[in-house]
C-alpha cells in the first residue's frame, strides 16, 4: 500500500493555523488597529442593522449596538494600556463575566455611514454564535477566530488555484506580520485581505490559461465587486477586469456586451460608495 505523505502545501496550512490561533488570543481585546469602531459595527450587523437608520435627528445617519458594548472597551482599560507606553494588560480581567444586558438598550454610533456591511460579516456570525454564552469577552474572541477562519478558507482556494511556481509569493505575504495582525482582528481589512489574496491567484491563473470559461470570469467578478463593496475607494482596481474579459471563449459582441455590463456595476459600486455620508 502506498504512504500518504504531508505535501508542503498542507505541512504550511497546519502551521499556519497554529500562527493564526496564536495571532487571535495572544493580543488583549482592542489592542489592533481601529477595533473598538469595528466591534461595535460587528454588533450592529448581528442585531440586524445592514446599513445606517435615518430620521428626522439623525439625518447622516447611524448605528446601534447594546449599551454594554459601547463600555467594553472601557472596561478593558483600552485606552490605559495604549496611553501607557509601560503599561500591561492585567490577567485577571479574563476572570470575569461580562455580561451583554438588555439589547434593547442602545446607544448610536453616529456619522460612520462608510462601514458596509460584507466586510463585518465574519465577525458577526461570530458574535451571533456566542449570544447564548451573554459574554462579551467570549464574542469578541470569537469575533476575531472567525475572522482568521474566513482568512484560511480563502488562503487554502488561493494556493489551489494558483499555479505552483507563484505559491510562494503567497505564503510569504500571507507570513507578513502585518498580514498576521490584521486578518486576526475585528476588522473589515480581514476580509479586505482575503478577498485581495482570492484575487490575485485567480488573476496569475488567467495568466497561465488562453482562454477563460464565463463561470470563471462571472466568479471572478463577483468577488471583486464583493471587495470594491467592503474597501470603499477601491473602485479603480476594476481595471483588473480587462484580462479575463479578453480572453473569453465567447464572440467579441458578447464580450463588449459583458464589459460594458460589468463596466457599469463598478461604476454603481463607486457612486454609492463615493456619496455615502462619513
Amino acid at each position: 500500500m502506498k504512504k500518504r505523505t504531508l505535501s508542503l502545501t498542507s505541512i504550511f496550512l497546519i502551521f499556519y493555523v497554529f500562527l493564526l490561533v496564536i495571532f487571535v488570543f495572544i493580543f488583549p481585546p482592542f489592542q489592533k488597529p481601529d477595533e473598538i469602531l469595528h466591534f461595535k459595527r460587528a454588533w450592529s450587523l448581528a442585531l440586524g442593522q445592514i446599513s445606517c437608520v435615518h430620521d428626522s435627528s439623525h439625518s447622516r445617519g447611524y448605528f446601534s449596538f447594546p449599551r454594554s458594548v459601547d463600555t467594553f472597551p472601557e472596561v478593558m482599560m483600552t485606552k490605559t494600556i495604549i496611553m501607557n507606553t509601560e503599561g500591561k494588560f492585567p490577567l485577571n480581567l479574563y476572570k470575569t463575566q461580562y455580561t451583554i444586558g438588555d439589547t434593547g438598550n442602545r446607544v448610536e454610533l453616529s456619522y460612520n455611514c462608510r462601514l458596509p456591511f460584507p466586510g463585518y460579516i465574519a465577525q458577526s456570525l461570530g458574535i451571533l454564535s456566542t449570544l447564548p454564552f451573554d459574554n462579551l469577552l467570549f464574542s469578541f474572541f470569537t469575533a476575531r477566530l472567525f475572522s482568521a477562519v474566513f482568512f484560511i478558507i480563502c488562503l487554502i482556494f488561493a494556493l489551489r488555484m494558483i499555479p505552483s511556481l507563484y505559491k510562494p509569493i503567497l505564503i510569504f505575504s500571507s507570513l507578513l506580520p502585518m498580514t498576521l495582525q490584521q486578518v486576526t482582528a475585528v476588522s473589515y481589512d480581514g476580509v479586505t485581505i482575503s478577498l485581495s489574496f482570492l484575487l490575485f491567484a485567480w488573476f496569475i491563473r488567467f495568466l497561465s490559461l488562453q482562454k477563460t470559461q464565463l463561470k470563471e470570469y462571472v466568479l471572478f467578478y463577483c468577488i471583486l465587486c464583493l471587495l470594491l463593496f467592503t474597501k470603499s475607494g477601491y473602485y479603480l482596481f476594476g481595471v483588473i477586469l480587462f484580462l479575463p474579459l479578453i480572453r473569453l471563449k465567447l464572440p467579441l459582441i458578447q464580450k463588449i456586451i459583458i464589459g460594458v455590463v460589468s463596466v457599469v456595476g463598478i461604476i454603481c459600486i463607486a457612486w454609492y460608495s463615493m456619496t455615502l455620508p462619513i
